[in-house]
């Protein structure tokens, strides 16, 4: 500040006078004033001390609260629902399919439970309609079984009859083809 430098020529001035009263007074008064100085800017250090460490732990506090937002949003946002996927993949891969679809969010994580959830309902429809070709297909052989037999089981009794000779006496070649 002015008044210092001011304070420091007039002790260098008596000085350069060689006037031992007036460098003595000089030099007092260079010393309240250096002393005053020390005092205020000891004064000032404290108070910007106090500031930083004031602003310091309030960012502090800002960044850990943050943070801590960002990990609950970041948990129920994404881990969460990977989670829940990934449990129900697993179910789905070990035959249990009674989950419910739910409508996924909108984002990333949701396109992906949309996914699995349109391929399951794929799968599950292509197991009910293999379920019914299935039961179609037996029932058909059943079916099919029974009209075979039927006709089959008369002719094998009229050849058995054919063979005893109830018919009469068959040549050779009739013989041969029964």
């Amino acid at each position: 500040p002015k008044h210092r430098e001011d304070a420091l020529s007039d002790v260098i001035q008596a000085y350069a006078e060689k006037s031992p009263a007036l460098l003595k007074k000089r030099i007092q008064h260079f010393l309240k004033n250096e002393k005053e100085y020390r005092s205020y800017t000891r004064n000032m250090m404290t108070y910007w001390q106090e500031k930083i460490l004031y602003f310091g732990i309030l960012s502090a506090v800002t960044l850990l609260t943050t943070l801590f937002i960002a990990i609950i949003y970041i948990q129920n946002s994404i881990f969460t629902p990977l989670k829940d996927l990934s449990k129900k993949m697993n179910d789905f891969l070990h035959d249990k399919y009674t989950y419910q679809f739910s409508v996924p969010a909108p984002n990333e994580v949701g396109h992906l439970q949309a996914t699995f959830n349109a391929l399951a309902q794929r799968v599950l429809n292509n197991m009910d309609e293999l379920t019914t070709l299935d039961r179609a297909k037996t029932e058909f052989l059943s079916i099919a079984s029974h009209e075979l037999r039927t006709p089959l089981t008369s002719i094998k009794g009229s050849l058995s009859l054919l063979q005893s000779g109830i018919t009469g006496e068959l040549n050779d070649a009739s013989k041969n083809l029964l």
